[in-house]
């Protein structure tokens, strides 16, 4: 390209970044996504739209749409030349341009396209593309972003077609490059003239039999179909619509409405019900691509009569099969054209609209699931008709066979008009005309069925009698390994195992309509029965008896399965035909002459017989490690087949030689679906996504195991919206597909979308109510997992463990052994190690031991511990025993030999005996550790640190390596040396921490906050919140509460209100440090003022509360408030007074002056008073001159319990200076001097710059003064 268009890319682009996280797939439906995510997305398509025509030399067409999705979706799709999807060769270049990163590597992306396809940008030439919407709010804003992207290829034009369905922009494409007019007025007037004609030509004694109406009541989806129905039907005299659920009306786009809904959920939509019985009603899907029919029934309480897209099928093929008939019976025109018509459908079509069609004489052809696969199958036909059960599909006619028609209308001489043939042939044209080849279109298709049913004299009724969809049933069969089972022809036969096949046969022969196939699930071991029969009890029997056959044929065989393949010594019996270890024996020496000759001479039967014998050896080899012999034995086969190349490709992936696989992989003579889904489990397995979809993307044909693979593989990755693309494209999901997704969710944590999709499954099984369950307890919303758990139709073990362990990990203890003891008496399933694992965590939660002994006991007694395969029960057991601190019962648990420990099980034994005191035991215990870890070097750290042994706890955090030295060693070191008192080493290592980019937690600033309030560095405390703020960017609990403490004990009350006032959740630590930071601020009326509302918020006050409003009280002098709040901490919460608390009624009532009242309260203490209180009512006596006597008694009784209590003999000494009383002061001081009392002198301190300035009572001058 040239300078001046990347110029224009470049300018255009950087108004539409791409969001960051978010990868987009184009698929069948285009690019889907929340609307929110698009804008980047639709300017990138504008301009491959752009590039697309330039290519063609053609108009495109790009329509905004996310169809039945949701309202706030959208999505875009692109309509190439013929009106049909965009080439799959340019899905590459879609996928790449939607998510390249940057302007930059988008040009250069644009730039190596557009020289790979050879597309002249010169800008001389002029091309045009056609852009609709549909009625999505978010569709104008999409739509300018799209024009903005088609702009910007110079000579590129973008046309604003206005408000469409889907199917109408692809009709007006296909129109345009056919040289025909195409606007909107064009399409309904070709609909419109087309649907008079076939009227007109409508035998006139079947219009006019009874039965026959000439209305349908329509549900438009809320979108923008039914607006479109409603302009049609205003140019048509024969048929009367009445349209409801159009949207104008303030409905939701596909909110409990829509062809989707319908078919799905087989319930009338919004705005229908028993009023409509027996009328003729029809759904369209939210941009009209879709049509179904229903019937409601008289007392359907919702419930619906479903006339699906099978039925639709049927009366087009019927009509025009009789069309065709009367052309070929014509006699006077001869050469005749004999007019192939084709029926085109999935696998899964019901096997009575199969039989009905083939009773017809009609050629009925199957492809894989697919709108694309079936319009290229049709597209082989004079006349070729598909339709997917969902309502989607359309009739085609050949241009050849359109020709031959027009050719013979044109030849017919006037005379002979009024003829059948040609009538049918005027009815052929019109309805090559009416219908809309390039896709499915409900318009076109409810106008084609209202006439039919018109031309045919038929309500819709008779019409729905055509046939009745046989009963069905699906099961699945738990299996070792899944890809034993090998099938072909749309996964409706087993080509392996050899044999089960047959015995199928023979099962389905024993019942009147039977039907039945099975194959692998795409993400479990289980095999999918499906089966069909007259009756819904045949129908069952049929399902469960080929089960049987299935578990016969797999349960056994493969019941040993290893995750990597291993050498096995020669595991293979002999049998007549084959010795197969002697064979096994010439492949490992390569002796392969004499295999050779083994093979050939042990092999009875004909061809197909002993190819089936060889693949069978082959795959026996590989799955017990031998993959070298097996690719021996697959090179000396005389003859193979697709079969025995894929179980050598098989063979290769299982044991994860990828390389290998990949070079088979291309020299195989012929690959089908099977081979490449192999393929693609390989690569997905192996982790190589970007690979996968490659080999996905470029799949010739798939089945469900490819697509449930795909969207598996996603998830594995993390891909959950290219996934959930991907999912929704399945054409033809399974309970697999579901469930896949809703996991998907769950493990990301997205419940709502998890949700959203569990609710839409029509048919659920215990795994999907069980990943829905887990989910939510993931999450914290136990009640919302636990409502779940009791709506489920049937549990097992792994339903109960799940609700156990969403209790236990959630913090409900006790609702988790509850819920086991209910388990056991209601239900017979059999509690699992996981099971155990949850309950020992549980006991260990609800710190009972007795009840953790009791449960090791029962596991002991009963050997449910004997398949702890993993050691999780083991390791659970020792954390729980060392948790209550009985370490020699955890010590038991590991057992004599600790060479078998593992880490998890040394990390809580050596946690264990440091939170038990016993540091040299944890010691020894650290000493056994093969290789030290962080999280017992940190524990081991925390020990020493508790003990006060500082320097060991700094040699052993220094030699620790600094990639194990994370936030929580850094934390625990800094938070031992503040438990030390070590204030300025704390900082100094914080400092280190940050130096070494270590990002601080919320408890590292915690710990720095609460040691700043200790020492009251108001101005390192501000730094540090600062630095906080800027590196931390939510708050917790913890955090608020220390800097609340802080900023109080630094005096900035004001500073630790502002924090308290502005808290979302407050704690009753939150309550208690406000409270006492006012009281010991003299602040009674805050403080008493900040418990009431504390009380009003429902958190109960504790001792510590009491505490802080004793204290207030008593700085303000409010005795009567004090006594009232003493009573009620005693009588009202029954809470237990402690020292401090008496100690805080005795200031209330000292500094009040009620100094004797205060002696009264001592004496009459239901306690032995300590000299702390002793010590208090001295300390009260000083405030008053009047009560020398009640301190010296007072004093008599501490001196006798602390005889050299200082603070009690100088308090003594100045209540009698103050009193005159020289003579005892004088006597005191001179004992005071022979025992050796002397006060400890107060101090305070400043910090300037970082340095503390002490200044002690007895300093006479600082040197810095």
């Amino acid at each position: 390209m040239n300078e001046e268009q990347d110029c224009v890319i470049l300018k255009s682009c950087s108004r539409f970044l791409p969001p960051q996280g978010v990868k987009l797939s184009y698929g069948t439906a285009g690019f889907r996504a929340d609307a929110s995510l698009l804008p980047s997305t639709l300017y990138r398509v504008g301009i491959l739209a752009a590039l697309r025509s330039l290519k063609t030399r053609s108009v495109i067409g790009v329509m905004i749409t996310a169809s039945h999705n949701k309202v706030s979706d959208n999505g875009v799709k692109i309509a190439d030349p013929n009106g049909g999807m965009l080439s799959q060769h340019w899905e590459p270049f879609a996928d790449a341009l939607a998510n390249a990163p940057s302007p930059q590597h988008l040009l250069l992306l644009i730039n190596e396209f557009v020289e790979k396809e050879g597309i002249s940008m010169d800008g001389v030439r002029q091309v045009e593309v056609l852009l609709g919407r549909d009625t999505r709010p978010s569709g104008d804003a999409l739509l300018e972003a799209a024009k903005q992207g088609v702009t910007s290829i110079v000579g590129a034009v973008a046309t604003d077609m206005g408000i469409l369905t889907t199917p109408q922009l692809h009709w007006m494409v296909r129109a345009r490059n056919k040289g025909m007019e195409a606007s909107e007025q064009d399409y309904f007037e070709q609909l419109s003239s087309s649907f008079r004609c076939l009227v007109d030509l409508i035998p006139t004694e079947k219009s006019k039999l009874d039965g026959v109406d000439n209305k349908v009541v329509v549900d438009g989806a809320n979108g923008v179909g039914g607006v479109k129905l409603e302009d049609l039907g205003k140019l048509l005299n024969a048929l009367v619509i009445e349209v409801r659920n159009s949207g104008e009306d303030g409905g939701v786009l596909n909110d409990g409405v829509g062809a989707d809904y319908v078919q799905k959920e087989k319930v009338v939509p919004h705005s229908f019900g028993s009023k409509d019985a027996g009328m003729r009603c029809a759904s369209f899907d939210g941009d009209a691509d879709r049509l179904v029919y229903f019937i409601v029934p008289p007392e359907s309480s919702g419930r619906i009569d479903l006339v699906d897209g099978d039925k639709i099928l049927s009366l087009f093929a019927l009509f025009i099969r009789e069309q065709l008939s009367f052309l070929n019976e014509e006699e006077d025109i001869k050469n005749c054209h004999q007019a192939r018509l084709g029926v085109v459908q999935t696998a899964y079509a019901n096997g009575a609209s199969t039989n009905y069609l083939k009773q017809l004489g009609l050629e009925v052809n199957f492809t894989p699931t697919g709108v694309k696969y079936l319009h290229e199958k049709a597209a082989e036909f004079d006349i070729g008709i598909y339709f997917e059960a969902n309502g989607h599909g359309t009739v085609l006619f050949s241009e050849s066979f359109i020709g031959w028609l027009e050719a013979r209308h044109n030849k017919i001489s006037s005379g002979s008009k009024d003829s059948e043939g040609e009538k049918a042939a005027l009815r052929l044209l019109a309805v090559s005309k009416l219908i809309n080849q390039a896709v499915g279109d409900a318009l076109s298709g409810l106008l084609l069925v209202e006439v039919i049913l018109q031309h045919m004299g038929w309500s819709i009724h008779r019409w729905n009698e055509l046939y009745h969809d046989l009963p069905s049933r699906q099961l699945k069969v738990k299996v070792a390994d899944r890809t034993a089972v090998v099938t072909t022809n749309a996964e409706t036969v087993v080509v392996s195992p050899p044999g089960l096949q047959e015995v199928i046969d023979e099962e389905i022969a024993k019942y009147p309509q039977g039907r039945c196939f099975v194959r692998p699930s795409g993400t479990e071991d289980v095999v999918r029965v499906y089966a069909e029969a007259s009756t819904q009890e045949a129908a069952d029997t049929l399902a469960n008896s080929v089960a049987k056959l299935v578990d016969q044929f797999l349960g056994v065989q493969y019941e040993h399965v290893h995750p990597k393949p291993r050498k096995l010594p020669f595991p293979f019996w002999t049998k007549p035909e084959c010795d197969e270890s002697l064979l096994l024996h010439y492949l490992s020496n390569g002796w392969h002459d004499e295999a050779r000759y083994l093979l050939h001479n042990s092999s009875a039967g004909d061809l197909h017989a002993r190819l089936i014998r060889w693949t069978s050896l082959l795959s026996n080899f590989s799955r017990h490690g031998y993959v070298s012999e097996a690719r021996a034995l697959f090179d000396i086969m005389p003859h193979r087949n697709l079969v025995t190349c894929n179980a050598m490709l098989s063979a290769y992936l299982r044991s994860g030689m990828l390389d290998e696989a990949s070079r088979f992989f291309q020299t195989m003579p012929e690959r089908n679906v099977v081979s490449w889904t192999a393929m693609l489990g390989g690569l997905s397995d192996a982790g190589r996504i970007e690979d996968a979809r490659k080999v996905f993307d470029v799949m010739p044909e798939k089945n469900i195991v490819s697509w449930n693979t795909m969207v598996a593989a996603l998830l594995r990755n993390g891909d959950l919206d290219e996934a959930r693309m991907v999912f929704e494209e399945t054409p033809c999901k399974n309970v697999v597909s579901w469930n896949a997704m809703i996991a998907g969710y769950v493990e990301s944590g997205r419940m709502d979308e998890a949700r959203a999709l569990f609710e839409k499954m029509e048919f659920r099984n215990v795994v999907t109510w069980t990943s829905m369950i887990s989910g939510y307890c993931r999450e914290g919303d136990v009640e919302g997992g636990y409502s779940l758990f009791w709506a489920m139709p049937e549990r097992n073990v792994v339903s109960w463990t799940a609700m156990i362990g969403g209790y236990a990990w959630n913090g409900f203890h006790e609702e988790a052994l509850l819920l086991f003891l209910h388990m056991l008496r209601v239900s017979d399933a059999k509690p699992n190690g996981e099971t155990f694992v949850s309950l020992v965590y549980a006991c260990a939660g609800l710190g009972f031991s007795c009840l953790g002994k009791q449960l090791h006991a029962q596991l002991i007694v009963n050997s449910w511990g004997v398949d702890d395969y993993d050691g999780r029960l083991r390791r659970a057991l020792v954390r729980m025993y060392s948790g209550f601190g009985l370490m020699d019962s955890a010590r038991n648990v590991i057992g004599g030999n600790l060479k078998d420990c593992d880490d998890q099980c040394f990390n809580s034994m050596i946690n264990g005996y440091v939170r038990a005191g016993q540091l040299e035991r944890a010691q020894e215990m650290f000493d056994m550790v093969p290789v030290w870890n962080k999280v017992a070097t940190t524990c081991m750290i925390a020990g020493y640190l508790n003990a006060g042994q500082v320097f060991k706890a700094c040699n052993l955090f220094n030699d620790m390596p600094d990639s194990e030295r994370d936030s929580i060693a850094w934390t625990k070191m800094i938070s031992g040396y503040v438990q030390n008192e070590l204030i300025a080493e704390a900082i100094c290592l914080f400092a280190e921490m940050m130096a070494h980019g270590v990002s601080p937690m919320n408890s590292t600033y915690a710990v720095l906050f609460g040691a700043m309030g200790s020492v009251a560095y108001l101005d390192q405390g501000r730094q540090l919140h600062g630095m906080q703020l800027k590196t931390v960017y939510e708050d917790d609990l913890l955090l608020e509460n220390s800097l609340i403490a802080m900023y109080a004990k630094c005096g900035e009350i004001d500073d630790a209100y502002r924090i308290f006032f502005n808290m979302t959740y407050r704690d009753k630590i939150s309550w208690n440090s406000m409270i006492m930071g006012l009281s010991d601020h003299g602040r009674a009326s805050e403080a008493l003022k900040v418990y009431e509302t504390m009380l009003e918020s429902g958190i109960y006050p504790d001792g510590l509360t009491f505490l802080g409003v004793l204290t207030a009280c008593a700085h303000a002098g409010l005795v009567d408030k004090g006594w009232e709040l003493f009573i009620a901490m005693v009588n009202v919460y029954a809470i237990k007074p402690g020292l401090e608390h008496y100690i805080s009624i005795i200031n209330l009532l000292g500094r009040a002056g009620k100094v004797k009242d205060a002696e009264e309260f001592v004496l009459r203490l239901p306690v032995e008073p300590s000299h702390a209180i002793w010590g208090a009512l001295i300390g009260v006596c000083g405030l008053s001159k009047t009560d020398s006597d009640v301190a010296r008694r007072a004093a008599k009784r501490l001196f006798e319990l602390d005889p050299l209590n200082a603070p009690g003999h100088v308090a003594l000494c100045n209540i009698y200076a103050a009193n005159d009383r020289n003579i005892e002061e004088t006597s005191l001081r001179k004992e005071m001097r022979i025992k050796g009392v002397r006060k400890t002198p107060g101090c305070s301190w400043i910090l300037v710059k970082g340095t503390v300035h002490i200044f002690s009572s007895d300093d006479k001058l600082h040197p810095r003064v």
